[in-house]
């Protein structure tokens, strides 16, 4: 019954998708992928989470208005950690400029390191971060 359901919200998904004529494209999407994790867990509908999500990554990637959106920054932070190599592809997002004003990304990049045991590495960004996010609190609040 389950699958039954998740089927049916994606094919609705696909329709609204298709059917969209607003100003926020993106938040179509990241409904749907929050709605997936949300009720199911990432882990357990991969087949349809992660297309998903690498998709409407590809699909923004290079949209300014979303470079520092949190949604996207969310779901982008979703998509490394689930890399083997996270560190790399932090790396790469920061030097394209993407989600350098997100506490989010930096407390997440940090963490990549961390749990690789590089502590060192984990306090530069960390310090990297507080000098570029607007609240600091927040990456405080988090690290």
């Amino acid at each position: 019954m389950e699958r039954k359901e998740i089927y049916r919200r994606q094919q609705a998904y696909e329709q609204e998708l298709t059917a969209y004529t607003g100003d926020d494209p993106l938040n179509v999407r990241y409904e749907f992928i929050t709605w997936l994790d949300g009720n199911y867990g990432k882990e357990n509908v991969m087949d349809i989470f992660f297309p998903t999500l690498e998709d409407t990554l590809k699909c923004f990637w290079n949209v300014v208005q979303y470079q520092q959106d949190s949604r996207f920054i969310q779901l982008l932070v979703t998509y490394i950690t689930m890399q083997t190599n996270p560190t790399e592809m932090y790396k790469s997002v920061y030097e394209k400029g993407t989600g350098i004003e997100s506490p989010l990304f930096y407390s997440s990049w940090a963490d990549a390191y961390v749990k690789g045991e590089n502590f060192k590495k984990a306090d530069e960004i960390f310090n990297l971060g507080l000098t570029k996010v607007k609240v600091k609190s927040e990456l405080e609040y988090s690290y």
